[in-house]
């Protein structure tokens, strides 16, 4: 499924964020009953999807946090006392300015986990205000795809400053 960092897979944020919308556009938007299933909408097929994708986008990694552990005096005095030969100021300096190109994409996707905790699939997840007008996203969900089209800028352009090149 791609890169895997020592604690799980990694660089689907948007991929994910993207798939748990349209899993709920596509099969949860008009559903009526959970009814069916034991543990409702979570053990649900499209739910367990759902539920998944909700989770990896809960768990993913920060990486101006993970950047800045690196760059921490107290990781830098371990590196010093295991005999690490490399300069460690100039190691420190890389990690900073990791921090600093990820610290822009990282907020959004703080605000990502804030506001996709609070998105929970259930029967009638979309909205229909009267008996003749469309069925509509929940704000939450609204909120949550703008959020994730904000990443996806940020992600691309950070990649684009590192000569990343983008796979599709």
């Amino acid at each position: 499924m791609g890169l895997r960092a020592p604690f799980g897979y990694v660089g689907y944020e948007y991929k994910m964020a993207e798939l748990f919308c349209h899993i709920l556009d596509s099969l949860c938007s008009h559903c009526h009953t959970n009814d069916d299933y034991q543990e409702g909408c979570k053990s649900c097929p499209a739910g367990i999807l759902v539920f998944g994708a909700r989770d990896y986008v809960l768990n993913a990694q920060e990486e101006d946090s993970h950047h800045a552990m690196y760059a921490s005096d107290e990781w830098l005095e371990r590196k010093k006392q295991a005999g690490h030969k490399g300069n460690l100021e100039v190691e420190k300096q890389r990690e900073l300015k990791f921090v600093e190109d990820y610290k822009p994409e990282c907020d959004v996707l703080r605000a990502m986990k804030k506001c996709i905790k609070g998105i929970t699939p259930h029967p009638f997840f979309y909205r229909q205000y009267s008996k003749t007008g469309p069925f509509e996203r929940p704000r939450p969900l609204v909120r949550f795809m703008k959020l994730t089209g904000a990443f996806r800028e940020l992600e691309l352009e950070r990649r684009a400053r590192w000569g990343i090149p983008i796979l599709e």
